[in-house]
């Protein structure tokens, strides 16, 4: 009788396919396709001996590839399920060549790496499953049944499935963040950032509310500006993230609350598409919403996280920006509002959650790179760690963890270039403008920039950030000492 033997070093790339493994698989066995036939058919692959041809030519009949596929891996070694996601990324990127060296057949090769970085992305957006099926085009139970390992991606759920994440699903801190992108998308067809200058987070956009809310307590004051009773709005102010998830329905009453204030022709249209898109997250037409143009040149959509290729090689440090900011004019008329002015505070609201992304520099920053010369210490009059318009300034020392252990991702070092890369545009910016300009937005935003600019200065010039805080907090009390003895001796 004949001894077969599993097929060994079959690689499952760029070529892979049904039939090409079979065949494989018959000459290392020095056979014919009769014999293989029923060899498979004695080995428990029934019909193997009606379907042989279809599948050498990479039809997978007879429920090959569902019912069959156990005891077809165990008589001829393929692995069923590496060659489904190899055929399944040979389709994607026949179909869409802009994801060529973004899908590769080195990584993510099997069914259940796809299940698990999909169930990543629902685990960012606070476990919402719907968030992630709905990128991807496919049923809103099939993520629940392959996490439970019920069913497995085949057919085109996986071609979806694999499209999906090599494009990128939205870049979200909590799944409130991915209900205003998609209410904006999806109703407007705009960014939030273009809906609403300097907003693209959930967050940004309640900061906002309570901003124009300013310290009035009274439930008037609360019902006009956010057009909700007062127990909401309380809850609202206690919302952190991933602590209060919201559903749909109740981030579109925030959204609505603040196209109050800035958009409020749209609001009865608005209204009226709500509850249909709370339901279904799209809308066959979007609503007609002009905003003001700037010298912002802003994305249509949210930033996206890719399926990466992994690689030991560095990668160069990316200095675009998807808001990127226009040179400064040199035809300025006296008297008339610029843009510039508009754009710095766009940057300057992006920039505010930068600290969470700086404090992780001094884990990647090359420690052979020489520093600048240190900045003149400038006393403001921002506290470190004082909470205004309900935000904390990053220059708390509380707020630093212990990141010596950590290994920051390439979307980690991704993320703090794009930040250095709007600090550098947000200085050159403010550089650009006349000398009034630039004393007027000083005097909302000085501190803010400050503390970006110390933080990162003190970063990359100590190393340990506990120790960049002690220094920076010693130089703005003597500062701020300072100050209070040049006011004592003027009044003598």
């Amino acid at each position: 009788m004949k001894a077969w033997n599993v097929l060994d070093g079959y690689e499952y790339a760029r070529e892979a396919s049904l039939g090409d493994a079979l065949r494989a698989w018959i000459a290392q066995n020095a056979a014919t396709e009769h014999e293989a036939a029923i060899h498979l058919q004695q080995g428990g692959v029934l019909g193997a001996i009606g379907n042989l041809q279809s599948w050498l030519t990479n039809v997978p009949s007879g429920e090959l590839f569902t019912v069959r596929a156990r005891a077809f891996q165990d008589v001829t070694g393929i692995d069923v399920d590496r060659l489904m996601v190899a055929v399944a990324k040979q389709k994607v990127l026949t179909a869409d060549p802009s994801l060529e060296g973004i899908v590769t057949f080195t990584t993510y090769v099997t069914r259940r790496e796809m299940v698990e970085m999909a169930l990543a992305y629902a685990e960012n957006y606070g476990g919402n499953t719907r968030c992630v099926t709905f990128q991807l085009g496919i049923h809103e139970s099939r993520l629940t049944d392959w996490k439970s390992g019920t069913y497995q991606p085949n057919g085109e759920d996986l071609e979806k499935l694999v499209t999906g994440l090599s494009r990128g699903l939205l870049e979200v801190a909590c799944v409130e963040d991915f209900f205003v992108a998609r209410i904006c998308q999806g109703m407007f067809g705009l960014a939030p950032e273009v809906v609403f200058p300097g907003i693209n987070r959930f967050e940004t956009l309640l900061a906002a509310l309570f901003h124009i809310l300013g310290k009035r307590k009274s439930a008037e004051d609360k019902k006009r500006v956010f057009d909700l009773n007062v127990a909401t709005v309380g809850r609202l102010r206690a919302w952190k993230p991933r602590e209060n998830r919201l559903p749909m329905s109740s981030v579109i009453k925030v959204v609505r609350a603040l196209l109050r204030h800035k958009h409020p022709g749209v609001v009865p249209a608005f209204d009226a598409a709500s509850d249909a898109f709370a339901e279904r997250w799209t809308m066959a037409e979007p609503l007609a919403l002009t905003v003001e143009s700037t010298a912002i040149e802003r994305p249509t959509e949210p930033a996206r996280a890719r399926m990466k290729p992994q690689t030991t090689e560095r990668a160069e440090p990316d200095t675009t920006d998807p808001s990127p900011v226009a040179p400064a004019h040199s035809d300025r008329v006296v008297g008339t509002p610029q843009p510039v002015a508009d754009d710095i505070f766009a940057l300057l609201a992006q920039l505010k959650h930068a600290g969470p992304l700086l404090r992780g520099l001094a884990d990647i920053v090359d420690p052979t790179v020489p520093t600048a010369a240190p900045l003149p210490a400038e006393p403001f009059a921002i506290a470190i760690g004082e909470t205004v318009d309900e935000m904390e300034h990053c220059l708390s020392g509380d707020g630093f963890p212990d990141f010596r252990k950590a290994t920051p991702t390439e979307t980690d070092a991704r993320n703090i270039r794009r930040m250095l890369a709007l600090m550098r545009k947000l200085l050159l910016a403010i550089g650009g403008l006349t000398e009034g300009e630039k004393t007027r937005l000083m005097q909302d935003i000085g501190g803010d920039v400050q503390e970006m600019v110390l933080l990162a200065y003190a970063i990359g010039k100590y190393g340990n950030v506990r120790t960049a805080i002690k220094i920076i907090e010693a130089n703005l009390q003597m500062g701020r000492n300072e100050t209070r003895s040049n006011k004592s001796r003027g009044k003598q």
